[in-house]
């Protein structure tokens, strides 16, 4: 871990970390792990490389993802920097554009997945 954890705080039936980090080794600690019922951690089922541009972006930012295949009957979760979901919209193929509309300035959390499945998350950053 490249810094501390400082807080953990439940929300939506996710375990989320606070502290100054973005890694943990070498895997994205934007979500660390999920209560789901029974204890478990989330990660995502592929190592998928993600790009998003542009970033911080004011009108639409794009999200591409390089997994092992094209995501089907997906969907992007779009989250606060406090953890409340956004928005949860249906994706497919492997390139995603999410318009800002209404959502003010600041830092954003995603998830992309393949039906049930985790795929890769992220940072946005609204200007």
């Amino acid at each position: 871990m490249d810094h501390d954890v400082s807080s953990l705080a439940v929300y939506q039936n996710a375990l989320f970390a606070g502290g100054a980090f973005t890694f943990a080794g070498n895997v994205s600690a934007l979500y660390i792990a999920s209560w789901t019922g029974v204890a478990g951690i989330f990660t995502p089922v592929t190592q998928a490389h993600v790009s998003v541009y542009p970033n911080p972006f004011s009108d639409a930012v794009t999200i591409q993802v390089s997994a092992t295949g094209p995501i089907q009957k997906g969907h992007i979760e779009l989250y606060s920097e406090i953890g409340q979901k956004i928005s949860d919209q249906p994706c497919s193929g492997s390139m995603f554009e999410i318009q800002r509309n209404n959502l003010p300035q600041g830092i954003y959390f995603f998830r992309v997945f393949s039906g049930p499945d985790l795929i890769c998350d992220g940072k946005l950053i609204a200007q």
